[in-house]
């Protein structure tokens, strides 16, 4: 670096170097990783000389072009990505050092020119880590914060850095970083909104922030902090998206503390409706009693009143109005019971009367017994136990009345204000508010994927467990030839956030109390899996939503799966009929469902039936479903003649009528073109139409931010209705417009392991890893090598070294840390498993989880002492702890007595 020393930074300060000799022997704890960059292949030394020509031609190249355009930003990134072509070519650290400054004096140059690029900061910073100590670092992304508040992937970025900074970790901290992150992204955001900029900006701010509370609230529950967790579920989405919308947010916050200390049901319990509705009706109640006060007071004014004269009292206060909220928590909860008031009443005498003097003798001795115990192996296995069940039935955030009095302050299960109002946020944009609960109902365990899902999540970088959308890659990847015994070892069902898949303790309430609320303004969300009774759906139907096709549908689906299916039928024809008289678009959802039912019974002539009828709507010649002829050749070349017309019309935002398009294509025209390959398939034909028109429309036009989701989901939902071998030019038609969706990439694994295609897999997920590696992809890819064991396969373990390098995201994934170290004890090599484990505590050590599994597998490799210690250190680090471990020694004395 003292060949740097006369090169100024605009932005930053000059770093101190770390000590060389320290570096090697911290270097010496990990496993190395002997992988070769894939832009670069590995060459003999005769072929040295022309690729460092090679290389240095490119680099005259670069400079040259940076100095012709130094206001492309891209040229001066792909500059400084292009240095690690040249670290390709070396293993000696001192050539590598020179590299890595060589990087850095290209990127500062990029910052003299773009100094509020978060990209090239990033970068800038990243590699500083490679050369420079912790609290120089520090410094020097405090400094980059404070130049670029608002920036939500400088922030991203910098808790990403304080969460692996293992010398300087604590949770605590970190927590505090996560809040001064959201504050810092509210004042942007409401700074945006001053200026009246622009809505897009807006609203990716308000998603940036979003974003971060599902991170901080997964943090919490990883570091066994799954009270908080909860709370901020519950204030983030009471006052970010059910808030009241006729006053400020200062006003809103100061309303919002009332609410949350005053005991009443937050979303997610129990006769919660959101705090909106709460708000409506206390104001109500409030309107009511001022009312009634002021009649009785004017009544009660009597012309020979005397000063001395005490008017009546008020009449009491009238019925609460029914569905009011009176008070609740977590009340109802199946395995919470209400005391009796006899239960509270205490005889005073009995608290006043002395301690006996030989119970306090005996419960010295024990204690004293207890400290001279030493900590051994069995009662480290107690107390893992311990703390495991405490981890799961302790979840629910208490509240204060449920605590004594002289206990309030020190409870760690009572979440105050103070600890929630950070994410308090409301949030304007709609696409924020349903990513907000789309998320947490994800976290809760309530949905396993998102209809957003057509691009790598970053939320799920930071997952456990093979829960959400790993699960169905785990069902896909268990169900290949020869993974029986062999594919153990890539489930990772263990930890504190599987607790939610499972339900665990009467989990599985809040999240379905949650999608209540959710669905409560629009109940044919997810195919209104919310509605399971059908008295519910009558009364929905004789309400609000009574023209909801969809709502109708799955009526009429609730009496078909009852084994009413004459009356099914009957829904369908009336409501089909009424449809086609209203004109209403979404009757593709109706007949969709119709003739699903229909197929389920095998019943082709039914299901033709409904299909011709729905082609000839808006034709000139329209018949129902009763009267439609399926016979005849010319009927069924004309209804698909007008299923291709209405599937062009659907792709404009139109539908089975014409004159009624939007801004591209809705969810009625995903059903209508289901439709249309259901026509297809009963006669026989393939959907090769269908997948030509497609592929005709460009690729631009599909990812339009409006309706990205909706072409997303027709290539899934047509992908399905196909039999796995047909499947690949469908696929490789989706994956050419959406090549990083999850979904996608996971059928295309499932269609390679059907055909025994897995090099060719193989290569396509080195190509997109090359360019975006993310814990996706990487788990894609530890699937295909399911079918051989862990220790015999050596590309497994290259695939986990490559993603836990730690210049990548990946490094961070507590579920892929899991995977590599489960893999290793389930094979009973404890001394690599151990390695592992080292590594995994400095790269996550905020995992509650991984720190239990590290003390319990290893016993073999750890003494006593250093598993002790490790637990000191979790302590230390700020992980919640809830068992002591004197606790386990108090009870081994009186185990002992």
């Amino acid at each position: 670096m003292s060949s740097r020393s006369d090169r100024s930074a605009p932005r930053l300060r000059k770093p101190s170097l770390v000590d060389t000799a320290k570096a090697d022997t911290n270097a010496e704890e990990f496993v190395k990783l002997e992988l070769h960059n894939l832009g670069v292949p590995h060459m003999a030394e005769d072929g040295m000389e022309n690729a460092h020509a090679h290389l240095m031609q490119r680099t005259k190249s670069f400079n040259e072009k940076t100095r012709e355009r130094p206001e492309d930003v891209e040229l001066w990134i792909e500059f400084a990505r292009f240095q690690d072509e040249f670290m390709a070519l070396t293993r000696k650290r001192s050539e590598i050092r020179q590299l890595v400054e060589k990087k850095i004096a290209i990127l500062e140059q990029a910052l003299r020119y773009h100094s509020h690029d978060a990209r090239v900061i990033i970068m800038l910073l990243m590699e500083y880590e490679k050369v420079e100590e912790s609290p120089s670092i520090k410094s020097r992304w405090h400094y980059a914060l404070e130049q670029n508040t608002g920036s939500p992937d400088i922030w991203h970025a910098y808790l990403r850095y304080r969460m692996r900074d293992f010398s300087n970790f604590s949770a605590s901290s970190v927590r505090d970083d996560f809040n001064r992150a959201l504050r810092s992204l509210a004042i942007a955001r409401n700074q945006l909104k001053q200026i009246s900029a622009a809505p897009s900006k807006v609203s990716e701010l308000e998603r940036a922030i979003v974003d971060l509370i599902v991170d901080v609230c997964r943090f919490d529950i990883q570091t066994g902090e799954t009270e908080l967790a909860v709370a901020r579920i519950q204030a983030a989405v009471e006052f970010c998206c059910l808030s009241p919308s006729t006053q400020t947010e200062d006003e809103l916050v100061d309303a919002f503390e009332q609410f949350w200390e005053c005991g009443e049901p937050r979303i997610g319990e129990p006769n919660a409706t959101g705090w909106n509705e709460w708000m409506s009706m206390n104001t109500e109640l409030k309107i009511i009693v001022r009312d009634a006060k002021s009649d009785a007071a004017s009544r009660n004014k009597h012309a020979h009143q005397t000063p001395y004269e005490v008017p009546p009292p008020p009449p009491p206060p009238p019925d609460v109005p029914a569905g009011a909220i009176l008070g609740g928590g977590w009340e109802r909860f199946e395995d919470t019971a209400i005391d009796n008031d006899e239960d509270c009443v205490g005889d005073d005498s009995e608290e006043d009367e002395e301690p006996d003097a030989a119970a306090l003798a005996l419960l010295e001795e024990q204690l004293d017994a207890a400290a001279d115990i030493e900590i051994d192996d069995e009662i480290l296995r107690r107390w893992i136990v311990k703390e495991r069940e405490r981890c799961c039935e302790i979840w629910r955030p208490a509240r204060s009345m449920d605590v004594q009095e002289d206990e309030q302050s020190a409870s760690p299960r009572v979440i105050w204000f103070d600890d929630i109002k950070h994410g308090l946020i409301r949030l304007s944009d709609e696409t924020a508010k349903r990513r907000l609960w789309m998320q947490t109902l994800r976290l809760v365990g309530t949905l396993d994927k998102l209809p957003t899902d057509f691009d790598h999540d970053k939320s799920l970088d930071l997952i456990e467990c093979t829960a959400g959308p790993y699960v169905n890659a785990s069902r896909v990847f268990a169900s290949a030839d020869g993974v029986k015994h062999n594919g153990t070892w890539l489930s990772q069902s263990y930890g504190l956030e599987h607790a939610w898949v499972t339900a665990d303790a009467g989990r599985g309430a809040l999240g379905a109390n949650m999608f209540r609320v959710f669905a409560s303004y629009d109940p044919t969300i997810f195919s209104c899996r919310v509605v399971t009774e059908k008295d519910v759906a009558k009364e929905l139907l004789s309400g609000v939503h009574e023209n909801s096709l969809k709502l109708w549908s799955h009526f009429a689906k609730m009496e078909w799966e009852s084994g009413r299916k004459a009356s099914a039928r009957k829904i369908y024809a009336k409501v089909f009929s009424t449809a086609t008289s209203a004109k209403v678009q979404d009757i593709s959802h109706l007949a969709l469902s119709w003739v699903e039912c229909e197929l389920r019974e095998s019943d082709r002539e039914n299901a033709l039936k409904v299909l011709l009828a729905l082609a000839s709507v808006d034709s000139g010649e329209e018949t129902t479903p009763n009267a439609a002829r399926v016979e005849g050749a010319t009927v069924f070349l004309r209804a698909q003649n007008l299923f291709n017309q209405k599937m062009n019309n659907a792709f404009a935002g139109g539908g089975v009528w014409k004159g009624r398009e939007h801004d591209g294509l809705q969810e009625y025209g995903i059903a209508l073109i289901q439709c249309f390959a259901h026509f297809q398939y009963l006669n026989k034909q393939t959907c090769k139409e269908i997948d030509d028109a497609i592929c005709a429309v460009p690729p631009e036009t599909q990812l339009r931010a409006t309706n990205v989701e909706h072409w997303h989901s027709l290539h899934v939902k047509l992908l399905d209705m196909k039999p796995l071998a047909t499947r690949r030019s469908s696929l490789e038609c989706a994956l050419k417009v959406f090549p990083r969706s999850p979904h996608l990439l996971l059928k295309m694994c499932e269609l390679e392991l059907d055909v025994q295609g897995r090099q060719r897999m193989r290569r396509l997920l080195d190509f997109e890893l090359e360019r975006n590696p993310n814990v996706t992809l990487m788990y894609y890819a530890l699937g295909m090598e399911v079918g051989k064991p862990f220790v015999s396969n050596p590309r497994v373990i290259s695939v986990l070294e490559r993603a836990l390098q730690p210049a990548l995201i990946t490094a961070q994934s507590p579920l892929l840390w899991l995977t590599y170290m489960r893999a290793y004890v389930s094979c009973g090599q404890a001394s690599s498993a151990k390695t592992i484990f080292l590594r995994a505590i400095n790269a996550v050590p905020w995992n509650k989880t991984i720190w239990l599994y590290g003390i319990e597998s290893l016993a073999s490799v750890f003494s006593t002492k250093e598993r002790a210690a490790l637990l000191d250190v979790m302590r230390g680090k700020g992980i919640s702890l809830r068992t002591d471990v004197f606790e386990i020694q108090l009870e081994r004395a009186v185990e002992a007595a």
